[in-house]
């Protein structure tokens, strides 16, 4: 960046003090992520994945949920394999992503803002083969088996956001 001849690390701690979504956008265009960000790991999809967006009328701040999760007394334990779901999505193999990804902020925000749940469960009817709450939220997410599906599916959330989008491969 710039030419100023900066290490892969300089660069990644530099993205970091800008914000804990910024050192993706050094390994993009897909990669897996957890903690506040900083632990990366880019993978290569085969193909494309058609997802729905849905957005309540309301937004949550990321520090109230972080706050709020931190102030649980019983997490959830759950351990995921992160190789198995990173070999999952690069092959595409939606029983190896469905049955290994979960948000744990969910929650506390679905405690907070039950709308959410009633999204989650309106898009598993509508046809998505899961959903689940993006970050922080309120922004849930469902993968559909084709972008006509998710089309007809957005029918189902009058008064809500939605978008249709896909993921990216390559």
């Amino acid at each position: 960046m710039w030419s100023l001849n900066l290490s892969a690390e300089a660069l990644r701690r530099a993205a970091a003090i800008l914000g804990s979504d910024i050192p993706f956008f050094l390994h993009g265009p897909l990669s897996f992520v957890s903690g506040r960000g900083e632990n990366i790991i880019p993978c290569k999809a085969e193909k494309t994945l058609d997802i729905l967006l849905v957005k309540p009328s309301f937004d949550v701040s990321t520090a109230w949920a972080y706050e709020n999760f931190s102030k649980l007394t019983k997490k959830s334990g759950k351990v995921d394999n992160i190789e198995f779901t990173i070999r999952s999505i690069e092959r595409a193999e939606l029983d190896g992503i469905t049955g290994n990804l979960s948000n744990d902020l969910e929650t506390v925000t679905v405690e907070s803002f039950p709308v959410i749940a009633g999204i989650k469960e309106r898009l598993v009817r509508e046809g998505a083969l899961f959903s689940l709450m993006s970050g922080s939220g309120p922004t849930v997410f469902g993968v559909f088996e084709s972008r006509s599906r998710a089309e007809k599916a957005a029918g189902a959330f009058d008064g809500f956001w939605t978008a249709v989008v896909q993921t990216v491969a390559g």
